[in-house]
């Protein structure tokens, strides 16, 4: 039977984490093995409490289920880190944790303030050769069901992701159709354990956003097409407790990004505590980690570019917009390459 096991990085998603974890037991089916991590990146609020209290009612219905012959049980673990470790690095520590524990043939991660459809899981499985791509589900906003993500864009020029402007009402009428794309959101996403064996886990240079981007063309370039499955579908219930206003630097940012980036993914909800005297809102993460992730990827030739863009953007922001935030995440990128 195959084994999978779900992957939630939480941080301070108290409102959102049992309907999370309530849809990941009813996608549990004879099909496969289903089993759960919950990695806390120390939540100052209710989170770990609300999983606690939500894991034994949902195991106990498992069970009685399992008894009866409808459903397999399910195994759930709760991992509890002292400090904020980030979102690539937890996501490694259930990963870790999984091969340890269950040797899953595939891990799929899921954001705390996401939820699955019901089959969402058995749909994504009952995609051609689902061992040798990385999947994503649909993602629709709950409120009113329009299109979250249906693929994205990497915008080489204007250095930025960008989600793909699709038509719902077509690709619902055509739910078997597979999807390209540039990258996959973590949001939600189907990672074979081919796929780890390949090319390793998520790169711990991103503390939070863009490492999903980076893992996604890692597996491209290994020989892993990305695909989206319309018939899967999620539900992304995005967190608005980081306050601050979108990033308006077309360089690093775009409308459609900054919905994408700003909350997918396990990301925490809230502002992170720093041992700095820094803020580090979700506007410096966002543009640390896109410059991090376009000098990873950038061909050499290309790097002059690269460079004359960052500290263009630089002088902008430093001396004429003086949004510290952005100008501060340059600054402290250019420190650290």
């Amino acid at each position: 039977m195959l084994k999978i096991v779900v992957i939630v990085v939480t941080y301070n998603n108290q409102a959102t984490i049992e309907r999370c974890l309530q849809s990941v037991f009813k996608n549990a089916t004879p099909s496969f093995d289903l089993s759960l991590i919950i990695i806390d990146n120390n939540s100052q609020d209710r989170t770990v409490a609300v999983a606690k209290e939500c894991i034994p009612l949902l195991s106990a219905t498992a069970d009685n289920r399992n008894k009866s012959g409808s459903l397999p049980a399910t195994d759930c673990r709760l991992q509890t880190n002292q400090t904020n470790l980030g979102f690539a690095r937890a996501v490694n520590q259930g990963i870790k944790l999984a091969q340890k524990k269950f040797a899953p043939d595939y891990f799929f991660l899921l954001n705390p303030d996401a939820y699955l459809e019901k089959d969402c899981l058995k749909n994504l499985l009952n995609t051609d050769n689902p061992n040798s791509s990385l999947i994503s589900p649909l993602i629709l906003e709950p409120e009113n069901e329009q299109l979250w993500f249906s693929g994205g864009k990497i915008n080489w020029f204007k250095m930025r992701t960008e989600h793909l402007e699709n038509d719902r009402s077509t690709l619902l009428q055509s739910k078997h159709q597979k999807l390209a794309t540039d990258y996959l959101t973590g949001c939600a996403l189907l990672i074979p354990q081919a796929v780890i064996q390949r090319i390793g886990l998520f790169d711990e240079n991103f503390f939070l956003y863009y490492e999903d981007a980076d893992f996604s063309l890692r597996a491209q370039k290994a020989g892993f097409p990305l695909k989206i499955v319309p018939l899967a579908v999620c539900y992304h219930q995005e967190s608005h407790s980081f306050q601050s206003n979108p990033i308006s630097n077309p360089i690093f940012s775009s409308k459609s990004n900054t919905k994408n980036l700003l909350t997918a993914q396990g990301k925490p909800d809230t502002q992170p505590k720093q041992s700095t005297s820094r803020p580090k809102n979700k506007d410096y993460h966002l543009v640390k980690s896109g410059l991090t992730f376009f000098q990873k990827h950038f061909p050499q030739w290309a790097k002059p570019y690269f460079r004359l863009k960052t500290y263009s953007r630089l002088s902008y922001h430093k001396f004429i917009t003086g949004k510290q935030n952005i100008s501060h995440a340059i600054e402290d990128f250019l420190k650290n390459s």
